[in-house]
């Protein structure tokens, strides 16, 4: 880079437009899915081989290949509905849309999870991490969001009710605390029919914030920082951990492990207005408010210069 503010607006711009092609994959998806659906009898659906490739577990059927640097395919049904011959066909409808899943899962860079969840807690997809019988028969994806164990409902978000409009929408919170990782998912809803009063399930695309850091401000070696906008720290490197005389990131467990401590830590531990000194809190609000200002931090005086990227409500930030 010539100059920081170089690398300000080129972590912007690589963020804005990796974000915006996810939320277009996303919504590209559910048509496609849509489509799948509404056309069943176009497709092979014959099950009589499906005992060969698919695995048996309790009541549940979960069929799971590639594990590895390139992910885990996944076809699946926890048993929350009893797996009939009905089920068996959807299941072998599904596998018609893997390709593609696993196309869009290899073009967005910062993705690790390209996956359709099913309000039955069935799922297809290519993902990071093998749920193959992570999930215990019966498993209730939608209730479990609906009751509130999870930090926010992955189904509700795109529910007609939450979004009328039927577009794909970034989830509210920076964090899915299923699996303990800072991620920004786009949800899009999935209709089975166009008059349906609501949505089937959703076609999701997880956004790895992590990996984005380590592909952006992990690296630098000037003091950069991301912020959300509700003042959320997403990422810095080690000169803006050090100059914002912060703890470097841990990985947190799964919220339904340590709800609490979870929360606390999403929350007030890295959010850089609640709990902290007056000087930190108004760092924040500058950086959501302002291009350029002059700030001072634990007696050391900054020029700090601003990009946003809008897709996300996301700003990134250098210290100067």
């Amino acid at each position: 880079m010539n100059s920081i503010r170089d690398e300000v607006a080129w972590i912007a711009q690589e963020i804005q437009s990796t974000a915006v092609q996810a939320r277009e994959a996303a919504a590209a998806l559910a048509k496609r899915l849509e489509e799948l659906l509404r056309n069943e009898s176009s497709y092979d659906v014959s099950i009589a081989d499906m005992d060969d490739r698919y695995v048996w577990r309790d009541a549940s059927y979960m069929w799971t290949t590639e594990t590895g640097k390139e992910g885990s395919t996944a076809v699946g049904a926890t048993g929350l509905v009893p797996v009939d011959d009905a089920i068996k066909r959807e299941l072998r409808l599904w596998e018609h849309i893997l390709p593609t899943l696993k196309e869009e899962y290899v073009r967005n860079r910062y993705t690790d999870e390209v996956i359709y969840c099913d309000k039955r807690s069935m799922v297809v997809g290519q993902t990071t991490t093998n749920f193959g019988g992570m999930f215990p028969s019966g498993f209730d994806a939608w209730e479990v969001c609906r009751n509130g164990v999870t930090y926010y409902d992955y189904y509700g978000w795109v529910d007609p009710d939450l979004n009328p409009q039927r577009v794909p929408r970034w989830a509210p919170s920076a964090f899915v605390d299923l699996l303990g990782v800072f991620i920004q998912s786009v949800h899009a809803p999935v209709f089975r029919r166009e008059s349906d009063p609501e949505t089937s399930g959703f076609m999701g695309l997880h956004y790895n914030l992590e990996w984005v850091n380590a592909g952006t401000v992990y690296k630098s070696k000037n003091r950069i920082l991301t912020l959300s906008s509700l003042s959320t720290l997403i990422g810095a490197s080690p000169d803006a951990m050090d100059a914002l005389g912060l703890q470097p990131f841990e990985r947190q467990e799964p919220s339904f492990l340590e709800p609490e401590k979870v929360k606390n830590h999403v929350d007030v531990e890295r959010n850089l207005e609640r709990g902290k000194p007056a000087e930190l809190a108004e760092l924040a609000r500058k950086i959501r408010t302002e291009q350029e200002f002059e700030h001072s931090l634990k007696g050391r005086n900054f020029k700090v210069i601003v990009e946003a990227a809008p897709e996300l409500g996301f700003f990134v930030a250098a210290l100067e």
